[in-house]
């Protein structure tokens, strides 16, 4: 979802590299917050045949960063360009690259997992990082809530 933390990273990453965002949302608050970083094109990210009419809209997308299921993962298959990226970051009910590859044969796969990265390649996750970092940090959204409103 694009108002999350991963998703605003996304979008100031994309923006940086001066690419059209496609961004998902729940809420029509958070769409106003996504509007407001410049994101034109917003889809929800609670109904799948609104989303699949929304990516029938914009056209075909060169790269999908994944974390939906069910139809959304689909409809969000469906709307990549020939030759385009699938990058799956979600960490239930996975696709295998197999399971793509008899889809979608021409598009490319990509399994992203942060947190193995972090573990099994310290060194590689550090340049990640460093490089991200590299476009300055990403402006989020904070609120701040009463103490006593902690056990909502």
């Amino acid at each position: 979802a694009g108002a999350g933390g991963i998703g605003l990273t996304a979008i100031h990453y994309a923006q940086k590299l001066e690419c059209e965002v496609v961004a998902t949302v729940g809420s029509a608050e958070k769409q106003e917050y996504v509007k407001s970083l410049g994101v034109r094109m917003i889809a929800s990210s609670r109904d799948a045949e609104a989303f699949r009419g929304s990516m029938d809209e914009y056209g075909p997308v060169d790269v999908v960063l994944n974390s939906l299921s069910g139809d959304f993962r689909s409809h969000s298959l469906a709307a990549l360009k020939m030759g385009g990226h699938f990058c799956e970051i979600g960490k239930r009910d996975i696709w295998s690259h197999e399971e793509v590859a008899q889809l979608r044969p021409d598009v490319h796969y990509h399994i992203i997992a942060i947190d193995a990265m972090m573990a099994e390649d310290p060194t590689g996750f550090k340049e990640l990082f460093e490089a991200a970092m590299g476009f300055g940090p990403a402006v989020l959204k904070t609120t701040c809530f009463p103490i006593h409103r902690t056990v909502e």
